[in-house]
């Protein structure tokens, strides 16, 4: 792997890609994210219903949650993908299931 030759620079610590303004973003989105999914979201009650409720889904596009990599002059966040991958850790953390319904509204268009 790497002929032997590991590059540590560029590995540690992780690169710093984000602007300012992109990690305020990012950290008030984590933020939101933490309190829906702690105080709204009920992972075990999605997968037994095999649904998510009406409410939660408003919720969630109050927060962006359709809109993440859409640009903001068509409505959305326009977040990086640095920025998207952060988000869809959080929401692996706590709902895989939601997860993969917020990827699908990213990326099926």
């Amino acid at each position: 792997m790497f002929l032997g030759e590991v590059r540590e620079e560029e590995l540690f610590p992780y690169p710093d890609v984000l602007t300012a303004d992109q990690k305020e973003t990012i950290n008030m989105m984590m933020e939101a994210g933490h309190a829906f999914f702690q105080e709204t979201n009920d992972a075990v009650a999605n997968d037994s219903n095999e649904s998510i409720p009406e409410g939660q889904l408003e919720e969630m596009k109050a927060l962006g949650m359709y809109g993440l990599m859409v640009p903001e002059e068509y409505g959305g966040t326009a977040l990086t993908n640095t920025m998207y991958a952060k988000f869809g850790e959080l929401t692996g953390e706590y709902d895989l299931g939601l997860g993969i319904h917020t990827g699908a509204h990213q990326s099926i268009g």
